[in-house]
Protein backbone atom coordinates (compact mmCIF):
# COMPACT_ATOMS: atom_id res chain seq x y z
CA UNK A 1 0.00 0.00 0.00
CA UNK A 2 2.63 2.44 0.58
CA UNK A 3 4.52 1.55 -2.80
CA UNK A 4 1.97 2.33 -3.96
CA UNK A 5 0.58 5.70 -2.75
CA UNK A 6 4.23 6.59 -2.99
CA UNK A 7 4.36 6.18 -6.88
CA UNK A 8 1.20 8.09 -7.39
CA UNK A 9 2.13 10.81 -5.41
CA UNK A 10 6.11 11.18 -6.88
CA UNK A 11 4.04 11.06 -10.54
CA UNK A 12 1.24 13.75 -9.04
CA UNK A 13 4.54 15.67 -7.63
CA UNK A 14 6.73 15.67 -10.62
CA UNK A 15 4.13 16.96 -13.15
CA UNK A 16 5.14 20.40 -13.25
CA UNK A 17 8.71 18.73 -14.70
CA UNK A 18 7.67 15.61 -16.65
CA UNK A 19 4.06 16.92 -17.76
CA UNK A 20 0.89 14.97 -17.27
CA UNK A 21 1.19 12.66 -20.34
CA UNK A 22 4.57 11.85 -20.27
CA UNK A 23 5.69 8.44 -20.04
CA UNK A 24 7.23 8.77 -16.57
CA UNK A 25 3.89 10.27 -15.17
CA UNK A 26 1.16 7.53 -16.59
CA UNK A 27 4.34 4.66 -15.63
CA UNK A 28 4.12 6.16 -12.28
CA UNK A 29 0.40 6.42 -11.82
CA UNK A 30 -0.04 3.14 -13.52
CA UNK A 31 2.92 1.17 -11.10
CA UNK A 32 1.16 3.20 -8.11
CA UNK A 33 -2.29 1.58 -9.26
CA UNK A 34 -0.99 -1.87 -9.73
CA UNK A 35 0.81 -2.26 -6.78
CA UNK A 36 -2.41 -1.22 -5.13
CA UNK A 37 -4.58 -3.68 -7.07
CA UNK A 38 -2.56 -6.46 -6.00
CA UNK A 39 -2.10 -5.14 -2.19
CA UNK A 40 -5.83 -5.25 -1.62
CA UNK A 41 -5.70 -8.83 -3.97
CA UNK A 42 -3.63 -10.17 -1.15
CA UNK A 43 -5.10 -8.80 1.67
CA UNK A 44 -8.70 -10.24 0.16
CA UNK A 45 -6.82 -13.65 -0.08
CA UNK A 46 -5.07 -13.73 2.93
CA UNK A 47 -6.36 -16.04 6.08
CA UNK A 48 -5.11 -13.15 8.62
CA UNK A 49 -5.59 -9.93 6.62
CA UNK A 50 -3.67 -6.76 8.16
CA UNK A 51 -6.83 -4.85 6.73
CA UNK A 52 -9.97 -7.10 6.30
CA UNK A 53 -11.17 -5.82 2.93
CA UNK A 54 -14.87 -7.15 3.73
CA UNK A 55 -14.62 -5.04 6.74
CA UNK A 56 -13.94 -2.10 4.19
CA UNK A 57 -16.80 -2.34 2.26
CA UNK A 58 -19.12 -2.09 5.21
CA UNK A 59 -21.45 0.61 4.17
CA UNK A 60 -20.65 2.43 7.65
CA UNK A 61 -17.16 2.23 7.27
CA UNK A 62 -16.37 2.93 3.35
CA UNK A 63 -19.11 6.07 3.65
CA UNK A 64 -16.73 7.64 6.55
CA UNK A 65 -13.54 7.47 4.96
CA UNK A 66 -15.33 8.80 1.35
CA UNK A 67 -16.32 11.66 3.82
CA UNK A 68 -12.98 12.11 5.60
CA UNK A 69 -11.48 11.63 2.40
CA UNK A 70 -13.39 14.55 0.57
CA UNK A 71 -13.28 16.76 3.87
CA UNK A 72 -9.62 16.14 4.12
CA UNK A 73 -9.16 17.38 0.34
CA UNK A 74 -11.78 20.51 1.31
CA UNK A 75 -9.86 21.53 4.43
CA UNK A 76 -6.44 21.55 3.42
CA UNK A 77 -6.72 22.88 0.33
CA UNK A 78 -8.42 25.45 2.22
CA UNK A 79 -5.14 25.84 4.62
CA UNK A 80 -3.06 26.54 1.30
CA UNK A 81 -5.19 28.58 -1.18
CA UNK A 82 -7.48 30.87 1.13
CA UNK A 83 -4.24 32.47 2.39
CA UNK A 84 -2.65 32.86 -1.33
CA UNK A 85 -6.18 34.28 -2.35
CA UNK A 86 -6.19 37.12 0.11
CA UNK A 87 -2.52 37.73 -0.37
CA UNK A 88 -3.52 38.69 -4.05
CA UNK A 89 -3.24 42.48 -4.76
CA UNK A 90 -6.46 43.71 -5.10
CA UNK A 91 -5.50 45.00 -9.09
CA UNK A 92 -5.57 41.66 -9.70
CA UNK A 93 -9.27 42.05 -9.55
CA UNK A 94 -9.39 39.67 -6.37
CA UNK A 95 -7.70 39.09 -2.89
CA UNK A 96 -7.08 41.98 -0.27
CA UNK A 97 -3.36 42.58 -0.77
CA UNK A 98 -2.85 40.71 3.31
CA UNK A 99 0.83 40.47 4.77
CA UNK A 100 1.29 36.76 5.85
CA UNK A 101 0.51 37.42 9.30
CA UNK A 102 -3.05 38.82 8.18
CA UNK A 103 -3.48 35.77 5.78
CA UNK A 104 -2.99 33.62 8.98
CA UNK A 105 -5.40 35.75 11.11
CA UNK A 106 -8.31 34.82 8.14
CA UNK A 107 -7.90 31.49 9.55
CA UNK A 108 -8.14 32.38 13.31
CA UNK A 109 -11.68 31.59 13.09
CA UNK A 110 -11.66 28.47 12.04
CA UNK A 111 -9.08 27.55 14.75
CA UNK A 112 -11.23 28.67 17.01
CA UNK A 113 -14.27 26.88 15.57
CA UNK A 114 -12.96 23.79 15.55
CA UNK A 115 -11.66 23.98 19.29
CA UNK A 116 -15.29 24.82 20.69
CA UNK A 117 -17.30 23.06 18.48
CA UNK A 118 -14.63 19.65 18.84
CA UNK A 119 -14.52 19.81 22.63
CA UNK A 120 -18.18 19.52 22.31
CA UNK A 121 -19.17 16.55 20.36
CA UNK A 122 -18.62 14.06 22.88
CA UNK A 123 -21.67 15.80 24.69
CA UNK A 124 -23.49 16.39 21.30
CA UNK A 125 -23.41 12.45 20.84
CA UNK A 126 -24.89 11.51 23.45
CA UNK A 127 -27.59 13.25 22.53
CA UNK A 128 -27.79 12.71 18.78
CA UNK A 129 -25.51 10.16 17.38
CA UNK A 130 -22.35 10.17 15.75
CA UNK A 131 -24.06 10.37 12.21
CA UNK A 132 -26.21 13.43 12.68
CA UNK A 133 -23.16 15.24 13.76
CA UNK A 134 -21.13 14.01 10.40
CA UNK A 135 -23.72 15.00 8.30
CA UNK A 136 -24.11 18.43 10.37
CA UNK A 137 -20.46 19.07 9.68
CA UNK A 138 -20.09 17.95 5.94
CA UNK A 139 -23.14 20.38 5.69
CA UNK A 140 -21.60 23.11 7.62
CA UNK A 141 -18.40 22.97 5.40
CA UNK A 142 -20.16 22.90 2.15
CA UNK A 143 -21.82 26.21 3.33
CA UNK A 144 -18.45 27.71 3.76
CA UNK A 145 -16.88 26.87 -0.02
CA UNK A 146 -20.22 28.38 -0.90
CA UNK A 147 -19.77 31.71 0.71
CA UNK A 148 -16.10 31.97 -0.93
CA UNK A 149 -18.01 30.92 -3.68
CA UNK A 150 -20.71 33.40 -4.09
CA UNK A 151 -19.79 35.99 -1.07
CA UNK A 152 -16.02 36.52 -1.08
CA UNK A 153 -15.73 40.33 -1.78
CA UNK A 154 -15.29 41.42 1.70
CA UNK A 155 -12.71 40.49 4.38
CA UNK A 156 -15.78 39.87 6.70
CA UNK A 157 -17.17 37.03 4.30
CA UNK A 158 -13.82 35.30 4.28
CA UNK A 159 -14.00 35.24 8.02
CA UNK A 160 -17.12 33.55 8.16
CA UNK A 161 -16.30 30.85 5.91
CA UNK A 162 -13.37 30.08 8.11
CA UNK A 163 -15.50 29.80 11.15
CA UNK A 164 -17.86 27.44 9.12
CA UNK A 165 -15.44 25.54 7.39
CA UNK A 166 -13.90 24.83 11.64
CA UNK A 167 -17.01 24.02 12.77
CA UNK A 168 -17.76 21.62 10.03
CA UNK A 169 -13.97 20.45 10.46
CA UNK A 170 -14.73 20.31 14.23
CA UNK A 171 -18.21 18.40 13.92
CA UNK A 172 -17.24 15.57 11.21
CA UNK A 173 -13.57 14.42 12.34
CA UNK A 174 -14.48 14.43 16.05
CA UNK A 175 -17.25 11.79 15.20
CA UNK A 176 -15.66 10.00 12.08
CA UNK A 177 -14.29 7.38 14.82
CA UNK A 178 -17.27 6.30 16.39
CA UNK A 179 -18.84 6.18 13.83
CA UNK A 180 -16.63 3.43 12.26
CA UNK A 181 -16.32 1.80 15.94
CA UNK A 182 -20.33 1.35 15.87
CA UNK A 183 -19.93 -0.57 12.64
CA UNK A 184 -17.07 -3.31 12.78
CA UNK A 185 -16.89 -5.74 15.68
CA UNK A 186 -14.54 -5.31 19.11
CA UNK A 187 -11.63 -7.14 16.87
CA UNK A 188 -11.61 -5.07 14.05
CA UNK A 189 -11.67 -1.72 15.89
CA UNK A 190 -8.10 -0.65 15.73
CA UNK A 191 -7.47 -1.36 11.86
CA UNK A 192 -10.80 0.16 11.15
CA UNK A 193 -9.78 3.44 12.43
CA UNK A 194 -6.27 3.07 11.56
CA UNK A 195 -7.35 2.80 8.10
CA UNK A 196 -9.70 6.05 8.37
CA UNK A 197 -6.61 7.59 9.76
CA UNK A 198 -4.77 6.42 6.43
CA UNK A 199 -6.79 8.97 4.72
CA UNK A 200 -5.31 12.18 6.59
CA UNK A 201 -1.76 11.70 5.14
CA UNK A 202 -2.86 11.02 1.97
CA UNK A 203 -4.74 14.39 1.37
CA UNK A 204 -2.23 16.37 3.78
CA UNK A 205 0.61 15.32 1.30
CA UNK A 206 -1.42 15.78 -2.10
CA UNK A 207 -2.60 18.99 -1.20
CA UNK A 208 0.20 20.50 -0.90
CA UNK A 209 1.72 19.42 -4.25
CA UNK A 210 -1.95 20.43 -6.05
CA UNK A 211 -1.67 23.80 -4.83
CA UNK A 212 1.93 23.87 -5.41
CA UNK A 213 1.17 23.25 -8.88
CA UNK A 214 -2.00 25.44 -8.94
CA UNK A 215 0.21 28.46 -8.00
CA UNK A 216 2.54 28.18 -10.92
CA UNK A 217 0.08 28.66 -13.06
CA UNK A 218 -1.29 31.01 -11.74
CA UNK A 219 2.17 33.37 -11.28
CA UNK A 220 2.88 31.96 -15.23
CA UNK A 221 0.06 33.94 -16.27
CA UNK A 222 0.63 37.84 -17.66
CA UNK A 223 -0.44 40.07 -15.00
CA UNK A 224 -3.62 40.91 -16.33
CA UNK A 225 -4.60 37.84 -16.73
CA UNK A 226 -5.18 36.51 -13.57
CA UNK A 227 -7.88 34.42 -12.88
CA UNK A 228 -10.46 35.88 -11.01
CA UNK A 229 -10.78 33.16 -8.28
CA UNK A 230 -8.95 30.04 -7.97
CA UNK A 231 -10.00 26.48 -7.01
CA UNK A 232 -12.08 27.38 -3.99
CA UNK A 233 -14.88 28.81 -6.10
CA UNK A 234 -16.85 28.59 -9.21
CA UNK A 235 -16.88 30.45 -12.76
CA UNK A 236 -20.30 32.26 -12.47
CA UNK A 237 -20.43 33.90 -15.65
CA UNK A 238 -22.66 32.77 -18.68
CA UNK A 239 -19.72 32.28 -20.83
CA UNK A 240 -17.67 30.26 -19.16
CA UNK A 241 -17.28 27.49 -21.23
CA UNK A 242 -15.52 29.32 -24.06
CA UNK A 243 -13.50 31.43 -21.33
CA UNK A 244 -12.14 27.89 -20.62
CA UNK A 245 -11.29 26.73 -23.55
CA UNK A 246 -9.55 29.99 -24.39
CA UNK A 247 -7.74 30.18 -21.09
CA UNK A 248 -6.46 26.63 -21.73
CA UNK A 249 -4.52 27.40 -25.31
CA UNK A 250 -3.66 30.98 -24.25
CA UNK A 251 -1.83 30.36 -21.37
CA UNK A 252 -1.37 26.49 -22.03
CA UNK A 253 -3.03 25.82 -18.43
CA UNK A 254 -1.77 22.23 -16.85
CA UNK A 255 -5.23 19.78 -17.13
CA UNK A 256 -6.33 19.97 -13.62
CA UNK A 257 -6.94 23.36 -13.40
CA UNK A 258 -8.68 24.41 -16.84
CA UNK A 259 -11.83 23.94 -15.02
CA UNK A 260 -10.41 26.32 -11.64
CA UNK A 261 -9.61 29.53 -13.94
CA UNK A 262 -12.22 31.73 -13.99
CA UNK A 263 -12.98 35.66 -15.51
CA UNK A 264 -9.64 37.22 -16.34
CA UNK A 265 -9.19 40.39 -14.18
CA UNK A 266 -9.26 43.52 -16.73
CA UNK A 267 -6.43 45.52 -15.35
CA UNK A 268 -3.80 45.97 -17.78
CA UNK A 269 -0.12 44.29 -18.07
Amino acid sequence: MSLGLTAVLVAVSETANWHWLSWKTLGCIGAGLVLLTLWVRSESRSKEPLVDMRMMRIRGVWTTNTVALLLGFGMYASFILLPQFVESPGKAGYGFNASVTQAGLFLVPTTVAMLLVGSQTGRLERLLGSKPLLLAGAMLALASFAVLAFARAERWEIYVAAALLGSGIGLAFAAMANLIIENVGPEQTGVATGMNTVIDPLCRNYCPIEAQRLNDVVNALPRGAKPAIVAISVNVYGNAHSILMEDAQKWKLVPQWQWAIGQPAESAT
